[in-house]
């Protein structure tokens, strides 16, 4: 929009201006009695620009080339913006659909607990076996932790690259924050 703007004062340059002047004025002489005299100016001016060794035409160009680098801008920006949109979205598909997988885990890993710890009660299984069958639950629990928290930053991130964040977030005011 500002080189746009820029774009039309510059060809403005080119347009011819007028300027209208006027001047009234009286004087009194001390030298004469009753000497005086008005005085009346009225003048009008046009300035056309007729030559300016193409300075004027230049800054045209450059306001329209100005403008043709903000598109550009622009439009790749939108395309970033688009990019990132659409890898989000496909990072979030990707963790919902692993939340099935990592909750059969959970049980899978649960139940080789259990029957590890029966096994070690019973003394068919080591110490080792027992914390290594714990460990492989413990990481699969953290797993869905860390998924679970990944689902949440995607989600905020896919709100955000939309434009929506703002709207779900109330404006407070620093003095509503004071009050507070």
């Amino acid at each position: 929009q500002a080189a746009e703007k820029q774009y039309a004062l510059t060809k403005r340059e080119l347009w011819p201006t007028v300027m209208l002047t006027s001047r009234a004025g009286k004087q009194d002489e001390a030298s004469y009695i009753g000497s005086e005299s008005n005085n009346y100016m009225v003048g009008v001016q046009l300035n056309v620009p007729l030559y300016d060794d193409g300075l004027n035409r230049a800054n045209v160009k450059k306001a329209q080339a100005d403008i043709d680098l903000a598109k550009q801008k622009t439009r790749s920006l939108e395309l970033d913006l688009n990019k990132r949109t659409r890898t989000t979205y496909a990072q979030l598909q990707t963790i919902r659909q692993n939340k099935e997988a990592l909750a059969n885990a959970i049980e899978a890993a649960s139940i080789a607990f259990v029957y590890t710890r029966k096994e070690f009660d019973v003394g068919t299984k080591t110490t080792f076996d027992l914390l290594n069958t714990e460990q492989k639950l413990l990481d699969v629990q953290t797993q869905k932790t860390v998924n679970d928290q990944d689902e949440v930053v995607f989600v905020y991130q896919l709100l955000d690259q939309m434009g929506r964040l703002n709207n779900l977030v109330p404006v407070q005011t620093a003095q509503q924050v004071n009050n507070e």
